[in-house]
């Protein structure tokens, strides 16, 4: 597995055919964590801000399944990378130590956080 140390963009593969497309997750295979915990985030309705956390030792990678948002990560040194998320194959993957933040949600958005660590 690559040890990633900043804020990377994920392309997953996808296999394609008349029915659709299928991207799938895998352990060490395809991306840069050991897959701990997923959970998802939907129902934006009342807000389209979402303040984030920074992490002392927890990796996530996010992926937004449908609709559009924007990820700002904000770095130690208060520079900030911003990321648009608005294809179900493409995540961001978030080192321990960046503090993150997701922007102009709508209300048919759905984010998968996968983390390494449990809660």
């Amino acid at each position: 597995m690559e040890s990633f140390n900043i804020p990377s963009i994920l392309v997953f593969d996808q296999v394609q055919d008349i029915r659709g497309n299928l991207c799938f997750l895998e352990n060490s295979i395809n991306f840069p964590l050991k897959i701990n915990n997923v959970s998802w985030v939907t129902d934006f309705k009342d807000f389209n801000t979402v303040n984030g956390y920074t992490y002392s030792s927890n990796k996530e990678i996010i992926i937004n399944l449908t609709g559009i948002c924007e990820l700002s990560i904000k770095d130690s040194l208060s520079n900030i990378t911003n990321y648009i998320l608005n294809k179900p194959n493409t995540g961001i993957f978030i080192p321990f130590g960046y503090r993150r933040s997701i922007k102009n949600l709508s209300s048919d958005n759905l984010l998968i956080i996968i983390s390494d660590k449990s809660y």
